[in-house]
Formats: structure tokens, C-alpha cells, sequence
């Protein structure tokens, strides 16, 4: 699982991720996240020290390179570096990260030259979330997908607003205190 980058256990990835820990059929699975921080990355194998099929690594590290080449599953929701190609046999999930309201892609002013990469891991990806139909269309338009991407998009909303509704206050609150964050409850 990477987010943003491996910004930390975030966005859609770790919906998925939350999900798969409460099945059955993914008990065997070892689940392994990237993390870009020293701190932030100690202190998730400090909270998930009791869960022996879960892995945390350094983002671009040499742990990170070989998990990279030798996952089954990969589920991002932006892009892997452009020193990645996807194996033979590798499934890639990008679940991408937002609704957009903004341009993107091609559409961005310096699009021609930023988004080659971008463009290089949606092609690679087996399968694209998208929300809805018009963020398909979008990444069609946007990303020039159609009639060239081979995969196949999942149009069933985010797993990330799962969250967003399930999510338990005190968790978050905890979440925070830990790193630091003094949140005023009451407001």
C-alpha cells in the first residue's frame, strides 16, 4: 500500500487496507505499507506491533524496492516512481485520491510536461476506482485513457468516505494526541 508518496496510512489505500483486516481471507495476506517519515513510520509499527502480517517500510529504501518488485497486489491512489514497471503477474489497483474540481493531466497548464508518469502507471494499472461516471470521464479526457487504457474501471465510489462515515471520533482524537496535536474536543 502507498498513498500520497507514503505521506502515511491515508486516503482509499488505507480504506481497502481496514477492510481487508476485518476478512477472513485476508488473514494470510501480509500487508505491507510505505511510509515516507522516520518518525511517523515508527510510530505505526509501535501501534501495529501486535499484527505480525503487517509491514511498514521506508519510502524508496531498499526494503521498499524489493517488496515493490515482489508484491502480488499493489494499490496506490497517485503513482509509483518512474523508476517502477509493474511485473508480469502483478496486480495494480490505483484508487486515485480525489474528486476533481480543478484540472488535471493534460488539462493542467504544464500537463505536457508533468504527466507522463502519471499517465505511465494508469496504464499499468489493472483496474482504476473511480466514484462516478463523470470522474471516468474525466480520467479518459484528462489522462487521454480512452480507447487505450486495458484495464478496467470500478465505478463504485470511494472507499475512503467509508470511512469518513465509520470512522470513530476518540480514534481519530488518539491518532492525533500521539502525534502531538492538541485538538479541543468540544469544538
Amino acid at each position: 500500500y502507498e498513498s500520497s508518496a507514503g505521506i502515511g496510512m491515508t486516503c482509499n489505500p488505507y480504506a481497502i487496507f481496514r477492510a481487508f483486516m476485518k476478512m477472513p481471507e485476508f488473514k494470510e495476506y501480509v500487508h505491507i505499507w510505505v511510509i515516507q517519515d522516520a518518525e511517523e513510520l515508527e510510530l505505526l509499527k509501535e501501534s501495529y506491533r501486535e499484527y505480525e502480517n503487517v509491514v511498514f517500510v521506508f519510502y524508496q529504501s531498499r526494503a521498499y524496492a524489493y517488496f515493490l518488485a515482489r508484491a502480488k497486489y499493489l494499490i496506490n491512489n497517485t503513482s509509483f516512481a518512474g523508476t517502477f514497471s509493474k511485473k508480469e503477474g502483478q496486480i495494480f489497483l490505483n484508487t486515485w485520491h480525489s474528486i476533481t474540481v480543478k484540472t488535471l493531466g493534460y488539462d493542467t497548464p504544464d500537463g505536457n510536461r508533468v504527466v507522463g508518469n502519471m499517465v505511465r502507471n494508469l496504464l499499468m494499472s489493472d483496474y482504476i476506482i473511480s466514484p462516478n461516471e463523470f470522474m471516468t470521464e474525466i480520467y479518459e479526457k484528462s489522462f487521454r485513457l480512452k480507447d487505450i487504457y486495458e484495464g478496467r474501471y470500478i465505478c463504485e465510489g470511494y472507499p475512503r468516505n467509508d470511512l469518513v462515515v465509520h470512522t470513530q471520533r476518540e480514534e481519530i482524537f488518539q491518532k492525533m494526541k500521539i502525534r502531538g496535536i492538541e485538538v479541543d474536543p468540544a469544538k
